[in-house]
């Protein structure tokens, strides 16, 4: 089963979680996934262009900054 088609029920219990998503394009669409407590990771927006590794970097997709997302999440439940 696709996660678009979950019912209802799982939706809004993954939304109780908190959950952090990285997309390396937009990160329109996640919020319904990650709810209101989440968190993306992503671009907001269009038109950038560069060597790979700078736009990871300016964007915030690497390593050090999804792990100290991802650790600032789990502090935040606690």
């Amino acid at each position: 089963m696709t996660t678009d088609r979950m019912d209802d029920l799982c939706v809004n219990t993954i939304r109780t979680l908190s959950m952090d998503a990285v997309q390396q394009a937009s990160t329109l669409g996640w919020a319904r996934y990650v709810g209101s407590a989440g968190r993306t990771i992503g671009m907001e927006t269009f038109g950038a262009s560069a060597p790979l590794k700078e736009l990871q970097k300016k964007f915030g997709f690497t390593p050090e900054h999804v792990v100290a997302a991802a650790k600032e999440q789990i502090a935040r439940a606690r």
